[in-house]
């Protein structure tokens, strides 16, 4: 420690000289640097579940957490950075302020890059608020660059948003229609029945049976739409898919035993039950299902037909960007001082190795230089 003062201090008035030499340089350097400005534009994004997906999800308790997740209840800013940093808006935006001629580049991926390299999107963590900042040489690009981020956003949310809700209104309304024809066969069959063999009362344990036995398969039926809507949107081995799976076949378990079952307040045995009975269980059965079935599924496509026509994913925008009157970089102080101290460290360290090495023996100083030799040709 004394020798590397010692060191220092017999060559002070260089380190000083070339210190302050590069700290000149520098500052007089950062004069020659183009001046940049910094617009920021800050979004509130959805906070309420959004299109038919999220509004079915939210009657299913196993799955409430499911449309949440997807449609704004704690990942909204993540998907809304998502879709900001994709290469759908960059390449609107790089097109829309020719930023290609701007930044001099030669290719798409290279704008791409130099867009990267101004433009930074951060999610709060305590407000929850998207902020996209720009920056860029002139203050009035600047700031029309960060909000044409916004209003691509935006566009670009209610176009998915949009597509998906007409996806799932023609999906429901297929099913609707398919379910609605087999409503219809199922009343024709059992009014041919009843015009054949008459009106039968079944008792009441049989009536509720065949009631809730209805009940269940129109639950299945519900279930699967939502295992469908889960399945566009996550892959099969998501937990949220495992569980919309796992629902059906809980379902699919309690009906198959009330079918097989022979007692309980389940559907008789209909081995032991008059032919005409057993055809008049059967016909009953079938149309007290698809009557349940028609019913949920009714409420489902009204649900879907609400979503396609509301305003999808609705950005609000808390602080649109102006334009900057203060410049952001170059940093002139804070470079001139990290040229100082980076110099200073450098130049120090230099006359202490210089001295080091000249304190050794003149076979290892040989060998440095040899070694040094080598590694240049390298």
């Amino acid at each position: 420690m004394i020798n590397t003062i010692r060191i220092l201090s017999a060559h002070k008035k260089r380190i000083v000289v070339s210190t302050f030499t590069v700290a000149v340089l520098t500052a007089a350097l950062t004069f020659v640097i183009p001046k940049t400005y910094t617009a920021t534009a800050k979004i509130l994004p959805p906070q309420q579940d959004q299109g038919v997906f999220g509004m079915m999800m939210a009657q299913v308790g196993g799955l409430a957490s499911l449309a949440g997740d997807v449609l704004g209840n704690g990942t909204s800013g993540d998907t809304c950075v998502g879709f900001l940093q994709s290469d759908t808006i960059s390449d609107r935006i790089i097109d829309r302020f020719a930023l290609a001629k701007v930044y001099e580049t030669d290719t798409r991926a290279d704008a791409r890059r130099a867009l990267e390299e101004h433009v930074s999107i951060q999610l709060g963590k305590k407000d929850g608020l998207v902020s996209v900042s720009v920056e860029d040489r002139s203050p009035a690009r600047a700031a029309a660059i960060a909000n044409a981020y916004i209003e691509e956003l935006s566009s670009l949310t209610a176009a998915v948003s949009s597509s998906g809700a007409s996806s799932e209104r023609a999906f429901m309304q297929r099913r609707l229609e398919e379910t609605r024809r087999k409503l219809q066969g199922a009343e024709e069959a059992l009014k041919a029945f009843q015009q054949r063999n008459g009106v039968i009362k079944p008792d009441s344990q049989m009536e509720a049976s065949i009631q809730t036995l209805a009940m269940l398969k129109a639950q299945l039926t519900d279930a699967e739409v939502k295992l469908a809507m889960a399945r566009k949107t996550f892959r099969d081995s998501e937990p949220e898919v495992r569980e919309a799976k796992a629902a059906v076949s809980k379902l699919q378990a309690q009906i198959d035993s009330r079918q097989n079952s022979k007692g309980g307040g389940a559907i008789p045995n209909f081995g032991g039950a008059p032919e005409v009975g057993q055809e008049y269980i059967r016909l009953m059965r079938e149309f007290k299902t698809q009557e349940a079935v028609f019913e949920a599924l009714t409420k489902q496509f009204e649900i879907s037909q609400v979503s396609e026509t509301k305003d999808f994913a609705k950005i609000q925008v808390v602080q649109k960007a102006t334009v900057p009157d203060k410049k952001t970089g170059p940093r002139r102080a804070s470079i001139t001082l990290a040229a100082f101290f980076a110099t200073f460290f450098i130049s120090s360290l230099w006359f202490v190795m210089k001295a080091r090495f000249q304190r050794l023996p003149g076979e290892k100083r040989d060998e440095i230089v040899e070694l040094a030799a080598s590694l240049r040709r390298w």
